[in-house]
């Protein structure tokens, strides 16, 4: 459970262009953490769900299977058609659309 924390790190790191290393950065993160779409509004809703999840504090909520997460951001692009962005918290206030993530 820790390396998939670690990784949502790194992942997030990557994807909103946020240096952690940088006290103001990672304070953005956090405080951004449920809406990184207020960190980086053009980021993929599949991604941002990807990144919430595997950086949930409590371990019991955190995305338990690395396989799986693993699987979700090869194929991220190919999401169902029911999948629903507009649930993804932030993303309405983004200014993107679901056929433009």
């Amino acid at each position: 459970m820790t390396d998939i924390f670690s990784l949502g790190l790194l992942l997030a790191s990557v994807a909103c262009g946020l240096d952690f290393t940088d006290a103001g950065e990672l304070e953005a993160f956090t405080v951004n953490r449920a809406n990184l779409f207020g960190v980086n509004r053009r980021l993929n809703p599949v991604i941002a769900s990807v990144i919430v999840q595997m950086t949930e504090l409590n371990r019991h909520k955190r995305a338990p299977d690395l396989a799986q997460v693993i699987s979700r951001l090869e194929n991220y692009r190919e999401q169902p058609e029911e999948f629903d962005h507009t649930r993804i918290q932030g993303f309405k206030e983004s200014g993107l659309t679901a056929g433009a993530a």
